[in-house]
């Protein structure tokens, strides 16, 4: 096995600094946010809440994971066909360990594929460049159905479909592009391959419901009433903060709380709005946190194992 194939890529000394930085950030803006919320919050309505409200909250979570990891599955069939419990178990240790102060988490990835895939550093990097295209594209449809709609309902599910019907069929025509066939590394075979291309962006619009579906469940808990057209917004501002490449903690916390100021709520309930960003990111680490670290063992075994461990 050649140096090409399993060679891990390193951060400069440079990113580490500012990724380090980035985390201090991160944390500084968490522990802010914290102290307001339990000087002014009303957690009681966290521990009174209908069990339901709570399942539910969780379960986006749980579903966003799956649908995260369908993802990479059904988008990197055109380049290799890998497993698709593997990718489940890969995406929850990598989700785990965004949460450290490097994004250990993507290093994680290129490691794994690199080492027990046996894939090329270029197709992995075309395979995630593509998985970002597709999470874009999402957001752009989504983004403009509500800025179209407001109201989320059948028209804005109307507007949504047809979105992605424009979008897949734009992103079809990316791969006949002279540039991109010549510098795509792959990325072109994946956007060519119907099953990849349609399947990546259907995942990528339901795992957005996911998060919108977080957002409402935590509104719900805290009795907060808010247009549906602030909780898809909120749902884009949660899915973009979370893409910050220096850190996850902190940042996307504080862009939602910020994000809800501005929106505002038409309910009377006098709830911070650092107390409604840190529960739906609570939603999430209660469910990275322990699934990762069930299958952290397993992830470190075959790791160490390289190839076909």
């Amino acid at each position: 096995m050649n140096e090409k194939t399993t060679s891990v890529p390193s951060t400069s000394r440079r990113r580490r600094i500012v990724d380090v930085v980035g985390f201090v950030v991160g944390i500084g803006l968490l522990s802010w946010l914290i102290v307001i919320a339990v000087r002014n919050g009303e957690w009681h309505r966290v521990w009174e809440a209908d069990p339901r409200l709570l399942a539910g909250l969780l379960g986006c979570t749980v579903l966003s994971a799956v649908l995260t990891g369908a993802t990479f599955w059904i988008t990197v069939r055109p380049v290799k066909r890998l497993g698709f419990m593997d990718l489940q178990g890969v995406n929850l240790v990598a989700s785990m360990l965004n949460y450290a102060p490097v994004r250990l988490g993507m290093l994680s990835r290129f490691a794994w594929h690199m080492r027990v895939d046996s894939m090329r550093l270029l197709d992995v990097i075309a395979w995630f460049a593509s998985v970002g295209v597709l999470i874009g594209a999402g957001l752009v449809i989504c983004s403009i159905a509500t800025l179209l709609v407001p109201g989320v309902g059948l028209v804005w599910l109307l507007l949504v479909v047809l979105g992605t019907l424009f979008g897949g069929w734009i992103l079809g025509l990316v791969p006949s592009i002279a540039f991109v066939r010549r510098h795509g590394r792959g990325a072109d075979r994946i956007l060519a391959s119907p099953s990849a291309r349609w399947g990546g962006l259907v995942l990528r619009l339901l795992d957005f419901g996911t998060f919108a579906g977080r957002i409402a469940f935590a509104l719900a808990i805290l009795e907060i009433t808010m247009a549906p057209s602030h909780v898809m917004v909120l749902a884009v501002v949660a899915l973009v903060a979370n893409l910050i490449p220096f850190g996850r903690l902190g940042f996307r916390e504080f862009a939602v709380a910020w994000a809800a100021s501005r929106l505002g709520s038409d309910s009377v309930v006098d709830v911070p709005w650092e107390q409604l960003a840190l529960l739906e990111s609570l939603g999430e680490v209660l469910v990275y946190l322990p699934l990762g670290l069930v299958c952290s063992p397993w992830f470190a075994i075959r790791l160490r194992g390289g190839r076909g461990a």
